[in-house]
Parts: structure tokens; sequence; C-alpha cells
């Protein structure tokens, strides 16, 4: 959904793409003793390791979130982390 107006979820902003201050608003409502079923990744998950040829930049991290909106959750992971990949730039 990147670069949409399409808002699918209370956590979402207007480019629909979720930002760290709409989750921790969103979770300050909720009863801390709850339970939740909770999918958070971010891009330390996905970067490189220093020695590597490859590095996710920025823009590349956004352009996996937004590919990650357009996703259903079957198989969520191997997507982030082939979407990694294909973001991914050389050093």
């Amino acid at each position: 959904m990147f670069g949409s107006e399409v808002v699918v979820s209370p956590l979402t902003s207007h480019t629909g793409i979720m930002k760290v201050k709409d989750l921790i608003k969103y979770l300050s409502d909720m009863d801390p003793e709850d339970s939740i079923c909770a999918l958070v990744y971010d891009k330390r998950q996905f970067d490189f390791p220093d020695d590597d040829d490859m590095i996710l930049t920025n823009e590349g991290w956004e352009k996996l979130c937004a590919d990650f909106d357009e996703q259903t959750f079957d198989d969520i992971y191997e997507s982030l982390h082939m979407g990694a990949l294909d973001y991914a730039d050389t050093k």
C-alpha cells in the first residue's frame, strides 16, 4: 500500500504503512493485562551482516513494508526474507 491513500487498519498512517508511534498509541489504550496476537518486524531483523556484500537501505525497507501491506499472513516471514534480498543493494 505504499503511496496509497487506502487505510485498512487503525494502526496505519495516511500512507498505509504502520509507524512505531501508531502502534504505541494503539497499545496505550489497551489493558496491559489483556492478551493479544502481534506480528512485528523491524529492519534490524533483516539487515545483512557487516561483512556481507549486500545492504538493506532505508528506502528498500520502506518498499518492503509496502509489499508487506499487500500480503496475507500465509508464509509472511518467507515473503519478508525474500523481499529483503530483493531490495538489498550492494555496498
